[in-house]
């Protein structure tokens, strides 16, 4: 039913013999293109002494016509939000930082402190602001190198995804 209306064969070899086509079109493509210097600017690089795919930069795009409005509306309504601090109470209300665990055999940090670096790390890796940036502005009393140790060893991959369940890592959801 789907492989019908999604104009796909049922039969693997019909399949996977159109990707082929289609693969091969596509790279012929590219091969013209860097010829003849009409790719926008790709080019086939090496890096690492291996061929790399080299995509330039897109250019800014123009603000979209009515986000100013959006922006000037939500301002209206609830004023301006500080999401540090709303990363703040709900940590406070959830206690989601409990789910950080060290990769450390043994913690030396007190538990507020840890939460106030956990709170500016998971705020700096959220904004994309960098850790640099957020240790020289606000006065958090936090500085670079004590951020980016709490980011080393207490912000991994399984404990961001125990962190939104309140469960210590390595417990099934």
């Amino acid at each position: 039913m789907h492989y019908a209306t999604l104009a796909k064969p049922l039969d693997a070899t019909e399949f996977i013999a159109g990707l082929k086509a289609r693969m091969q079109a596509a790279l012929d493509k590219l091969n013209t293109g860097l010829t003849h210097g009409s790719t926008g600017g790709v080019r086939i690089i090496t890096r690492g002494g291996k061929p790399w795919v080299s995509v330039p930069k897109l250019d800014k795009l123009p603000e979209p016509r009515n986000l100013g409005r959006l922006k000037a509306e939500v301002q209206r309504r609830w004023g301006t939000i500080d999401l540090l601090d709303i990363l703040k109470d709900t940590a406070f209300l959830t206690d989601f930082t409990d789910a950080f665990t060290s990769l450390a055999t043994r913690e030396v940090l007190d538990r507020q402190t840890l939460n106030r670096r956990l709170l500016l790390v998971l705020f700096v890796l959220g904004t994309n602001m960098g850790i640099r940036q957020r240790a020289t502005t606000g006065d958090h009393g936090q500085n670079k190198a004590a951020l980016r140790h709490v980011r080393a060893t207490y912000v991994t991959r399984e404990n961001l995804r125990a962190a939104p369940s309140g469960s210590p890592p390595g417990t099934p959801i």
